[in-house]
């Protein structure tokens, strides 16, 4: 069985994506925005 692997360090990135999610900014954005 082969099986290829990848990670990826992204550092802070993953906590700031999660504080977002959190926060729901994606949606402030989309109805701030016409």
């Amino acid at each position: 069985m082969d099986v290829d692997v990848q990670s990826y360090l992204i550092g802070h990135l993953g906590l700031v994506a999660g504080i977002f999610d959190s926060l729901k900014i994606a949606e402030v954005i989309d109805r701030a925005l016409p």
